[in-house]
C-alpha cells in the first residue's frame, strides 16, 4: 500500500513538471532503501549483493 501511494505521488510530480523522471527514481530508491534498512537492518543491503 505504501509503495502504491509513493508511486502515485511521484507520478503526479512528474506530470506537474516539478521533478524529472531521473530525480523521482533517486527519491523512490532512497525512500524504499531507507524503509528496508529500518525494517531489516543492514542485512537487506548485504543480502542483495549475494
Amino acid at each position: 500500500m505504501g509503495s502504491q501511494i509513493l508511486a502515485e505521488v511521484l507520478e503526479e510530480v512528474i506530470r506537474d513538471g516539478d521533478l524529472t523522471v531521473s530525480e523521482v527514481d533517486e527519491i523512490a530508491s532512497a525512500v524504499l532503501r531507507e524503509n528496508a534498512i529500518s525494517l531489516y537492518g543492514n542485512k537487506a543491503n548485504t543480502d542483495a549483493h549475494r
